[in-house]
């Protein structure tokens, strides 16, 4: 499955502000076989066309220009996100409390903890595991420096940014009689096993 990741909308500015293919590809240390597929499948993603080319060179459609202003503002808070960790890093009393909630904290963290706390050796990590809602009312209260959660954000004090795609799927006793394929709203008509609120 394809996601508008990190990765892909670098090299889409880099190639938007060189108005080339070659040149992105060299400053990024890539093939322009590669910079040429990633814009592909970012186009093919997004379902539209970023970038015009013709014999004046490349150019960005209307769609390219408005993904581009959004990539540099992500790209800039990715950018400061980098610096901030970093500076954790050099502080040896810093402490980093993170709030996030139950399938990140208890599933999809402990794959990624480990290497970073080896990585980043002086720092010390708080993990608090709630609801989502619990996580956001931490970051408004100023309790938690970074919340991780699968809902939308209520607030509009704060700034969220997807970082991770997930699936969910339906699964059923395989005597049940729930078909193939079903709607969203006909699942009602069912008993299941659901998430708590918040």
């Amino acid at each position: 499955m394809e996601v508008l990741d990190y990765h892909k909308l670098k090299i889409f500015k880099t190639v938007a502000d060189l108005k080339s293919f070659s040149k992105a590809a060299e400053v990024l240390f890539l093939t322009q076989p590669t910079v040429t597929l990633q814009i592909k499948k970012l186009e093919n993603y997004l379902g539209v066309t970023l970038l015009k080319r013709d014999k004046s060179g490349i150019s960005l459609t209307e769609e390219g220009k408005l993904l581009y202003e959004y990539a540099n503002k992500i790209i800039e808070d990715y950018i400061q996100m980098e610096e901030a960790l970093s500076s954790i890093k050099k502080d040896f009393s810093k402490i980093l409390v993170i709030g996030a909630s139950s399938t990140i904290g208890e599933f999809l963290l402990p794959k990624f903890l480990p290497s970073f706390l080896q990585e980043h050796k002086n720092l010390k990590l708080n993990l608090f595991i709630g609801n989502s809602k619990a996580v956001e009312e931490g970051i408004l209260s100023k309790n938690f420096y970074i919340g991780l959660v699968e809902d939308e954000i209520s607030s509009n004090k704060i700034s969220a940014t997807a970082f991770y795609e997930d699936e969910i799927v339906l699964i059923a006793n395989a005597n049940c009689d729930i078909p193939e394929e079903i709607e969203v709203d006909q699942i009602k008509n069912y008993e299941f096993i659901f998430r708590e609120k918040g």
